[in-house]
């Protein structure tokens, strides 16, 4: 329907009257004065145009997938050093159970969306995969290490007048192959060769120690100890060698101290004296040239009067080589 809509022509306002009145003459209601209502006046309302009208309902963010996210950012900030790295995994699990979580309420419910949770269980994800891999990785490597490091791996050099042979740790059973490897130990009475250095236990020797102070003043330790003398020469032509004394301990990787042990399972620890005073004779590191020797002092608590031999492993990466010297030292060595 339309309605009629015109104006006076004596005060120009603006009217408004059903469609009846066209042609009629009225009275201004403003002005008071009569016009009649002219054709010209007459304008069509239009109505409205019905349209179909799609309503998108938008999701809103899930707090579950945010808390997941969360979670991962949080254990990618740990996992990636090795072991404390391990802290990621219950962070990482916790996320992913939320983030599956807030994808089974987006789904139901319709109301959160998706991309939260999904970013949620990919960060949770990555970090599980860096935590494992780094920890792993670095544990492989100090297995390695170790087990390298606790290779026996050494060339006997018998001294002129010694007839002894190397002793096992555990005898072997007849017609039996040994469980694990058996350690090789060689009498202290030969010396060791490992590629360009000898090694040779020189004295072993049970009384007062000969000490000097930082201003080399002489002292003398009030315990009665356990010294032993190392030997360590340079074979080579031309090759300098740097070595550092087994009496340990240092900031290096991995042991890199002597240790010392005997048949009843004793182990004896080494003595140190602190920085300001050091055994008379001994060196802390030293550069061995080719055809030259040092001595490395070693002092360890006085072994039990009943022990029959000693055991002295001597770490090879203090001359950078590889894998564990071992002498043993008998009793009958052993000065009192």
């Amino acid at each position: 329907m339309s309605d009629l809509k015109f104006s006076c022509p004596h005060c120009k306002q603006h009217l408004e009257g059903p469609e009846e009145l066209l042609g009629r003459v009225e009275e201004c209601p403003l002005c008071g004065k009569n016009f009649q209502v002219q054709k010209s006046e007459l304008r069509q309302v239009p109505q409205a145009v019905r349209q179909n009208v799609n309503v998108e309902v938008k999701r809103g963010a899930s707090p579950l997938g945010i808390a997941a996210l969360v979670m991962g950012i949080i254990a990618c900030l740990v996992c990636w050093v090795p072991f404390l790295g391990l802290l990621a995994v219950p962070l990482a699990l916790i996320g992913i159970v939320l983030a599956f979580v807030g994808l089974i309420m987006a789904l139901v419910s319709k109301k959160t969306g998706f991309s939260f949770p999904i970013s949620g269980v990919a960060i949770c994800l990555l970090s599980l995969f860096i935590a494992f891999t780094t920890t792993g990785g670095c544990a492989k490597a100090i297995y390695d290490a170790t087990e390298t490091g606790q290779r026996t791996n050494q060339t006997i050099v018998p001294v002129p007048g010694s007839q002894e042979s190397p002793s096992v740790a555990s005898p072997k059973i007849a017609g039996q192959p040994p469980k694990v490897p058996v350690t090789q130990w060689t009498k202290a009475t030969s010396a060791l060769r490992q590629g360009d250095i000898q090694i040779q236990v020189k004295s072993a020797r049970v009384g007062s120690v000969a000490l000097k102070d930082m201003f080399g003043d002489a002292k003398k330790s009030q315990d009665e100890l356990l010294t032993l003398t190392i030997m360590i020469s340079n074979l080579s032509a031309g090759e300098k060698i740097e070595f550092s004394t087994w009496r340990g301990p240092s900031f290096r990787f991995g042991q890199d101290f002597a240790a010392l042990s005997d048949d009843n399972e004793n182990v004896y620890k080494r003595i140190n004296f602190g920085v300001s005073s050091v055994p008379v004779g001994g060196v802390d590191s030293e550069s061995i040239y080719p055809g030259k020797s040092i001595a490395d002092v070693l002092v360890f608590e006085t072994p039990v009067a009943a022990a029959k031999w000693l055991h002295l492993e001597l770490p090879a990466k203090n001359y950078d080589g590889e894998g564990m010297i071992r002498f043993e030292i008998p009793s009958t060595m052993i000065t009192r």
